[in-house]
């Protein structure tokens, strides 16, 4: 594309940014016009995740192919799969999601948030915005579809039930890149390891707090290894490296409301939390013992 085009494009960073959409069509349809042919359906089962460079022009594209067309594309491909089926004439005046012939469409925007103006430089903000769905197809990797009845291979698509996490947790990555230009040298953008572990630590550290007591940094990564034996992840975890693990589950809590279990976890020596925390932990294991962490796995989504 010619780059005056893409700096016109762009002119307004504003519709920048991350995409959730959801459909609610009759019928499956296919994921674009141009391939009427596929096999990748979309259904109303289904969320897309994207990233636009503008956000209007990547909604009208959306509307043409998820709704009624007075006329189907005039493209090779599409003109040889209907010629195959003795069609020439592709003035259909109707839509392949529904039996209305009114014109519509099956999207609704249900999320954006722009990132164009985190940053001044474009490939960063394409950088990042990769950055967000890698994120999100690690934390909902089992919530993953392929297409209608998860066959096929489109991508960024998910099960429509994730929708509020998918949001949520879109929403928190990016407040966290924002503030990472930062409000405290521990928030960081967490890495696959951080979340990996605390998962692990997230069930241990809610039976502690049950049973209303603290537990060492050392004591967390051997009861860890002892529930996880055959794990060699788990297994060459040192100390050292639960404060990160700790930072991450401490965001996720606050995400959902919920005081910080990380304020159990204390120095074996000096029998408090590591220098770095910034809360008070007494006022923080308060809240932990008085809650009722009868709750579903937050880190599970």
């Amino acid at each position: 594309m010619d780059l005056n085009v893409v700096k016109k494009m762009n002119e307004n960073r504003n519709e920048i940014g991350i995409y959730v959409l959801s459909f609610d069509m009759k019928y499956p349809m296919v994921f674009w016009e141009g391939k009427p042919g596929s096999k990748n359906l979309i259904s109303d089962q289904m969320i897309k995740i994207g990233k636009a460079k503008k956000l209007s022009h990547r909604m009208k594209q959306y509307e043409r192919t998820y709704g009624y067309r007075a006329s189907e594309p005039n493209l090779k491909s599409v003109r040889d799969y209907y010629a195959e089926k003795g069609i020439t004439d592709l003035n259909f005046n109707k839509c392949n999601g529904c039996d209305s012939k009114e014109p519509h469409h099956h999207i609704k925007q249900e999320y954006f948030r722009s990132t164009g103006l985190i940053f001044t430089d474009d490939f960063e903000e394409e950088n990042f915005s990769k950055e967000v769905e890698g994120h999100i197809k690690i934390m909902f990797k089992k919530y993953q579809l392929k297409g209608f009845d998860n066959k096929g291979s489109v991508k960024e698509y998910f099960h429509k039930s994730q929708l509020k996490n998918i949001i949520k947790e879109i929403d928190w990555f990016i407040s966290k890149k924002e503030k990472n230009i930062n409000n405290h040298p521990t928030d960081l953008i967490p890495t696959d390891l951080d979340i990996f572990f605390a998962k692990i630590y997230l069930p241990i550290l809610i039976e502690v707090a049950k049973s209303k007591k603290c537990i060492s940094y050392g004591d967390l990564v051997a009861k860890s290894k002892a529930l996880h034996p055959n794990d060699e992840q788990i297994q060459k975890s040192i100390p050292r490296h639960v404060g990160r693990r700790l930072n991450y589950l401490r965001q996720r809590l606050n995400l959902h409301n919920l005081p910080d279990l990380s304020s159990l976890v204390i120095n074996n020596t000096t029998q408090t939390t590591g220098y770095s925390y910034h809360l008070n932990p007494t006022t923080e294991q308060k809240k932990v013992f008085k809650c009722d962490w009868n709750i579903p796995n937050i880190l599970v989504v």
